[in-house]
């Protein structure tokens, strides 16, 4: 199958063959005459047909495959990102890109983190995305290439100091290295920095509870929950009444039946309260 997709490359990267002129992205005249050698369109549009992405769940095999197709996009790409839009131009539903940024984290799920960090180094050469940098040092680690996930981590931390997505990686490869110290402290910095991203928050805390429970430590396993728990209630009070904190009155409340605060001597009711 990978040979039959570097095949439908091929079809697109002849269709693309003036990309390297100076305007090979502006749109031509419509009357203008077309060249006989023209690839046919029809062929371009099989070609993108064929390549489309049918499985949403693949074997390790499709997975594998993958991975080699995007090494060989990249390469075709040389470094332009506007070329390698338009060779794979809906190859599968949806942002192509965003196809190869989500195949490292498949191929690391699917215990492939050796060809995850192939792919994530070599889309990082031509697409260098913060995420794609956050999670190199966690496939690294997963792939036991513990002195290139460490270098890795430096980097990262050495460019984005206190970034959540940054830090939250670093303490998932430190707990793929073993190293739970590390990791206890870079989450922790993440959850702090982490901001209201539920899906984000449950992944740094799913990953300091695992700490806390096999370690023992009940007692920081129970503050953790109850800050979580808090920190929730909190945001959800500032989403639904514009307030983190719960209203209080700047005065006592006054019974109905208590006596009247103004000094009258009567019942509040028959007093100021009547109205």
């Amino acid at each position: 199958m990978i040979e039959k997709r570097l095949d439908d490359l091929e079809v697109l990267e002849a269709a693309n063959a003036d990309l390297d002129d100076e305007d090979a992205f502006e749109d031509e005249d419509e009357d203008e005459d077309e060249d006989e050698d023209e690839v046919d369109s029809d062929e371009v549009e099989q070609a993108l047909q064929r390549m489309d992405d049918e499985e949403l769940h693949l074997p390790v095999e499709g997975l594998l495959e993958e991975a080699a197709l995007v090494e060989a996009v990249v390469d075709r790409g040389r470094g332009n990102e506007d070329l390698l839009h338009y060779l794979v131009a809906h190859a599968i539903e949806g942002d192509v890109i965003g196809w190869m940024l989500g195949l490292p984290r498949r191929l690391h799920l699917s215990a492939q983190s050796g060809r995850a960090a192939d792919v994530c180094r070599a889309l990082l050469g031509v697409l260098p995305a913060d995420t794609l940098a956050f999670k190199l040092p966690v496939y690294l680690a997963g792939a036991g290439k513990k002195d290139e996930a460490l270098a890795a981590i430096a980097r990262n931390l050495e460019e984005f100091p206190e970034e959540s997505g940054m830090l939250e990686g670093a303490g998932q490869a430190y707990l793929k290295l073993g190293d739970d110290v590390r990791a206890e402290r870079c989450l922790r910095d993440a959850l702090a920095s982490a901001g209201g991203d539920i899906h984000v928050r449950n992944g740094i805390v799913t990953a300091l509870a695992g700490i806390f429970d096999r370690q023992g430590r009940g007692a920081d396993l129970s503050e953790l929950e109850r800050t979580e728990a808090a920190y929730r209630e909190k945001s959800r009070r500032k989403r639904i009444f514009g307030s983190a904190e719960p209203y209080q009155r700047s005065e006592p409340k006054v019974g109905r039946n208590d006596p009247c605060p103004c000094g009258s001597g009567k019942k509040y009711k028959k007093c100021c309260g009547v109205n």
